[in-house]
């Protein structure tokens, strides 16, 4: 809404100067929609991307709409344009921060994910890692033990049916 807001509101301004006759706000102005919507395509492009030349890019354009802006400030004094001016000015720094905004965050959370998530997870496999060899060397311990107590029983069932053998013949 906010990007629509100063693309609106620069059209707006450019369609009172074209009106009043001011020739070099209506430039101004229609230079000011040319530069927002390359921003936007651009902004778009990072938001597919996250790539930070494409932000940079952004950033760049971005600039140049303030510039631009900062120039028109300069001419849109006439009470018509004015007001346009002050709404289109005021959407367009909202949709450039919140640009910025969106890609401080974006850089944030891929800090984490990349940063101290990815340490996180990577203890946690060696950790989950190290459970299983423990618990795979417990079974075959465990296993080893249960074959033995089999044999020993074996061994004892041999033994105790020979003495009842002997025990009764005797």
């Amino acid at each position: 809404v906010v990007r629509i807001d100063a693309l609106d509101g620069g059209l707006r301004l450019a369609a009172a100067a074209a009106y009043l006759g001011d020739t070099p706000t209506q430039i101004l102005a229609l230079r000011g929609a040319e530069t927002l919507i390359d921003a936007r395509l651009n902004a778009n492009k990072w938001i597919v991307s996250h790539d930070p030349v494409q932000a940079r890019k952004t950033d760049g354009k971005f600039a140049a709409l303030r510039d631009i802006f900062t120039a028109l400030e300069a001419v849109a004094k006439g009470a018509d344009v004015k007001p346009l001016y002050n709404g289109a000015a005021a959407a367009m720094n909202r949709y450039a921060d919140g640009f910025a905004r969106i890609v401080a965050l974006t850089n944030e959370a891929s800090a984490l994910f990349d940063g101290a998530m990815a340490e996180q997870a990577a203890t946690i496999g060696g950790l989950a890692e190290t459970i299983q060899q423990t618990s795979s060397a417990e079974q075959a311990g465990a296993e080893h033990e249960s074959q033995e107590a089999i044999s020993d029983s074996r061994t004892l069932g041999a033994i105790l049916t020979v003495a009842g053998l002997v025990l009764g013949i005797a």
